[in-house]
């Protein structure tokens, strides 16, 4: 991408909403291109097309551009030393900045996808653990470390992530070996329980037959699997469930299983399974289970380290050797070993607030910031239309005298530059317009579920059933398609048929014009001879003769007719 200019001038905010409207007009009305119309109106080509996609409203106004210190301190009114020619700062005043507030430093930050950022707000958060409140309530859990278990799966690569190593200050190649560039993914399922015992993990690895090699010094009970990519389905997820957690899990009852709603951990047998045998599954809110999900939060991440360890280590004392699906599981067991302890389970369950003891503050408000500015309504929108409206009109009202006395409030000049910093960081806050509660359900999943319920239960055999009634239909239409090219193919071989039919018959046709019905000599045995050749005079035969065969001379010639159809 070609770096901007120093002397261009941003053209963004630099239009108005007249100039939009006619934009939109134009296209919509007269029919003509985006781009012509956002040139004949001087307005940006990407803001029209949102507008007129639908993506933006027409009258919404132009985003600013970013604040700089200059626009700030011209905006607070303070004095400053900028050059307005100019209008920014320099950079020996963005250094003194820096070191009269050393609590501020330039921070890459993580990537957070829009899901995640929606999600992780304090409405999902707290219904979740209120939900959890009221089944360990009811299930009397509260004390019982031993009947909470939490499951989850990670994807662990033959090859290893390097670790971080001392080298010297400003040499650029810094190398370490590792077992190639793509590697082969293998997929463990860990679980663990409140009060720090774990099932033995399950290893699936990619193929369809399991070879003897691959199980080799693997932690003892493993279960082993394969598939064809390496990751878990609903099939190898019910094969756990029924073969291996049945199989470890204790006798007191009632269990509490907690898990995310992956569509392969969800199936109907699963669920009426767990119902039978006193099993609870509790569905983790989605987009946010690295913040709610034990396993997620203090298990995996110091797993791989230790794994990526273990194969350094492994790749030090073997020169020449790299890491094979068939060294996996000597080298797992060192790291399930080293990190899946009594005292981490334990740790993993206290960190996300589930035991010991439960505690539904455990997230950090810094955690819901992204959220902020996407806030997600509660799913069950029991309250009307009308009463949304109203409660909207009076939280505009009050965030309009705030907002009011708080400008002039914002008036003066700030006093420290504590305060400076503070209005200068101040997030904006902002709440998304909510829609008028329709009749119409939404298939979105936003909060946590309890699976076992009977609802729940029945809602998934209807998805089921309709999923099954889908598949029969398709194979239906798949059938009938076959059927259809079947007789379109049948038709056209009936076709060729008639045609090489019609084709025999005139290719005998000819060969009867091509000889004298009397004597059977050929025309073409004739180039000698100068004899005239007659045709009968019949229209609907085809019968030559020569002239001689015929006896007739003359007028007779014309009139000439075979035996076939001479009149007695």
């Amino acid at each position: 991408m070609a770096r901007r200019k120093k002397n261009e001038n941003p053209k963004q905010g630099k239009w108005s909403i007249d100039s939009i409207k006619k934009a939109v007009e134009a296209v919509k009305i007269k029919k003509i291109s985006i781009r012509r119309a956002a040139e004949q109106f001087y307005v940006p080509k990407s803001t029209l097309e949102r507008r007129v996609n639908g993506k933006r409203q027409v009258d919404d106004p132009p985003s600013k551009p970013t604040v700089t210190a200059y626009a700030m301190a011209e905006m607070l009114k303070i004095k400053h030393p900028f050059s307005k020619t100019k209008a920014k700062a320099g950079y020996d005043w963005y250094e003194g900045f820096m070191r009269r507030h050393p609590q501020l430093a330039i921070r890459k930050p993580e990537g957070l996808s829009a899901a995640r950022g929606m999600m992780l707000n304090k409405h999902v958060v707290t219904s979740y653990f209120q939900l959890l409140e009221d089944t360990m309530n009811k299930l009397k859990l509260f004390y019982k470390g031993s009947q909470i278990y939490n499951v989850d799966e990670t994807g662990i690569n033959t090859v290893h992530t390097p670790a971080k190593i001392i080298g010297l200050r400003g040499t650029r190649a810094i190398h370490s070996k590792t077992s190639g560039d793509r590697g082969e993914n293998v997929t463990v399922v860990i679980c663990a329980s409140a009060s720090g015992s774990y099932i033995p993990p399950m290893i699936i690895f990619k193929g369809q037959r399991l070879n003897r090699g691959l199980v080799a010094n693997a932690p003892p009970g493993a279960l082993f699997a394969t598939s064809k990519s390496s990751f878990i389905d609903r099939e190898l997820f019910e094969h756990w469930f029924k073969y291996h957690f049945m199989k470890y899990l204790p006798s007191h009852r009632p269990v509490l299983l907690i898990m995310d709603g992956h569509s392969s951990h969800i199936s109907l047998e699963i669920l009426q399974l767990a119902k039978e045998n006193e099993i609870e599954i509790l569905c983790l809110p989605p987009h946010i289970t690295s913040e709610l999900q034990p396993l997620d939060k203090c298990v995996f991440k110091p797993l791989k380290t230790e794994y990526n360890k273990a194969c350094m280590q492994f790749l030090k004392e073997n020169p020449g050797r790299i890491v094979t699906r068939y060294d996996f599981c000597g080298l797992f067991t060192t790291a399930y070993y080293k990190v899946c302890t009594m005292l981490n389970a334990a740790s993993a369950f206290r960190a996300t607030g589930i035991f010991f003891p439960f505690n539904p503050s455990i997230i950090p408000e810094e955690v819901f910031g992204p959220s902020i500015v996407s806030h997600l309504p509660s799913q069950e929108g029991d309250c009307k239309p009308e009463e949304t409206k109203a409660s909207d009109q009076e939280s505009t009202c009050i965030e309009a005298e705030s907002d009011l006395t708080s400008t002039s409030a914002d008036c003066t000049v700030p006093c420290a530059s504590g305060d400076v910093l503070s209005s200068l960081l101040k997030v904006p806050s902002f709440e998304k317009q909510r829609k008028i509660p329709t009749s119409k359900k939404s298939r979105r999943i936003t909060s946590a579920r309890c699976l076992t319920e009977d609802e729940v239960i029945k809602e998934i055999e209807d998805k089921e059933n309709e999923k099954e009634q889908n598949r029969i239909e398709k194979e239906n239409r798949k059938k009938l398609r076959v059927i259809k090219k079947l007789n379109k193919k049948d038709g056209k071989s009936e076709k060729l048929k008639r045609k090489k039919r019609k084709d025999k018959a005139e290719a005998e046709e000819e060969k009867e014009a091509d000889f004298c019905n009397y004597c059977h000599g050929y025309y073409y045995d004739d180039d000698s001879d100068d004899e005239d050749w007659v045709k009968c005079s019949d229209q609907g035969c085809n019968r030559w003769f020569h002239e001689s065969c015929t006896s007739c001379f003359g007028k007779e010639v014309d009139a000439f007719k075979c035996d076939a159809h001479k009149t007695v």
